[in-house]
Parts: structure tokens; sequence; C-alpha cells
């Protein structure tokens, strides 16, 4: 291998867990944490229909399509911290970088809903 193909690759690994570490993960516990120490809101980002399936307990529902327009009437304050998950983690990351560039400053994304530790509900 040469040395520019292993530069190459060292600065690509780089990236890549650059890029990772970026996300702001939050696991289950840590949230759970955040929300009975911190008054962190709770959001699932999923569709009502997959919400009303399971959720975890004291979620708020506001689905991905709908969070920009929908947000502000479940949490005005700015600094508020908000823990957001889906079903894998994808929707919550979109969710994530839309209510950052909302002004939002403390967002997170836990993920997808098997990463929760704490309880469950279904309607």
């Amino acid at each position: 291998m040469t040395k520019k193909i292993k530069i190459l690759l060292v600065v690509l690994l780089c990236a890549v867990l650059f890029a990772a570490c970026n996300e702001s993960l939050v696991e289950g516990e840590w949230a759970e944490y955040l929300i009975n120490e911190h008054g962190a809101v709770l959001i699932d980002v999923r569709e009502q229909s997959e919400f009303n399936e399971r959720h975890a307990m004291g979620a708020i529902n506001i689905p991905l399509g709908i969070i920009e327009e929908n947000i502000l009437n479940t949490v005005s304050d700015f600094q508020t911290i908000i823990i957001l998950y889906c079903r894998t983690g994808n929707r919550s990351g979109q969710a994530k970088t839309i209510l950052l560039n909302m002004g939002f400053e403390r967002v997170y994304n836990m993920g997808g809903l098997n990463d929760w530790t704490g309880g469950f509900s279904s309607y």
C-alpha cells in the first residue's frame, strides 16, 4: 500500500469517527436522567399510528413532517433540553437538524425506540 493511500485511509477514518461523535446521540439511561433531573422533553417523531402502537412512557408525539410547525406549541423555551427518538434514529436525526436550525440549542438524538430504557405505553 502506498503512503498516499494510507494517509487517505487515515483521513477518511478520522472523518467518519468525527461525524459519528458529532451526532449527539444520548443513551436511554442518560435520557431518563435528563428527563427526571433536568426537565428534558422526550419527543417521538414517528407517525401517530406508530406512536399509538408503542411509545416511550411520557413521550410527546410530534411527527417529523410537522415538527417545525408544531414544536413551539410544546416547547417555547429554546434552552429546554429536547430528546428525540423514532424507530431507528434516522427521522430523529433529521428532526434534530430542523430544531437546531430553528435556534434550539440543547437537542439530542436518542436513536430508536429500542434504545429507551424506561417503560413503554400504547393507546
